[in-house]
């Protein structure tokens, strides 16, 4: 399943930030998924892929500029469900060292997998798409450069992937690209919880969970988002 709107456009606009912002290099984030065909039950979206574009990335070690493909990111997914389902099989529950994959696994089995690794039931973005090598989030300047064409992707990946639910873990980083990409008014139209805000599904829009970032959260916090997300899912 391909998830970049296209990949000219996007790579235009890096060669086209790389001159603006040199010396730094950049490169081009694209979103994944391990699952084949559409509807995929979960879209999750992040800030910036931070550090995944590390020169210290093992087999996943690419050159300055690259582009992060799907089959890149499909196969580095695939790295962590073999990992997770040899534990699970071995009646081992360790959880992937980041607190963003224990929740992204979590929000994979919103309903009852039938026995597929829950990282195959979720599709992965991020907003920003163009970040600074070799780690980092895409600062204002990078963010606004970049904005219109985020924006248009994202309506695009959620299109494409037609979620059950969409969960942005992204609470305080550019919320109102959120307002416009789901075409809502303003915060009335969500709900806030615990370091949380939603919206229920209405009409062709699927339901919308805002969250901050699960590293250093409360348990008690996140599983309250993850009974939200089964709630707004529709799962049993």
């Amino acid at each position: 399943m391909e998830l970049a709107t296209d990949g000219e456009e996007w790579g235009a606009l890096q060669a086209a930030l790389e001159l603006q912002f040199a010396p730094r290099r950049l490169s081009i984030f694209h979103g994944a998924t391990l699952a084949t065909n559409a509807p995929v039950p979960v879209l999750v979206v992040g800030k910036c892929a931070n550090g995944w574009q590390s020169p210290d990335d093992g087999p996943f070690k690419h050159l300055p500029g690259a582009l992060y493909t799907e089959d890149f990111l499909r196969n580095r997914l695939r790295s962590y469900h073999a990992e997770r389902c040899a534990h699970e099989v071995n009646g081992d529950t360790k959880p992937y060292g980041s607190a963003f994959w224990r929740f992204a696994t979590a929000l994979g089995r919103l309903p009852a997998t039938g026995g597929e690794c829950p990282l195959q039931r979720i599709a992965w973005t991020n907003i920003a798409k163009i970040v600074p090598e070799p780690r980092g989030n895409a600062g204002a300047a990078l963010f606004e450069a970049q904005r219109e064409l985020a924006v248009k992707t994202l309506r695009f990946e959620v299109e494409r992937c037609r979620p059950s639910l969409v969960v942005f873990t992204t609470m305080g980083y550019h919320d109102d690209v959120l307002l416009e990409v789901f075409g809502l008014t303003g915060w009335g139209t969500l709900t806030e919880g615990e370091l949380c805000r939603w919206a229920p599904r209405r009409g062709d829009r699927p339901p919308v969970l805002l969250t901050r970032h699960p590293q250093g959260k409360k348990k008690a916090t996140v599983a309250d988002w993850l009974a939200k997300a089964r709630e707004l899912a529709g799962a049993n």
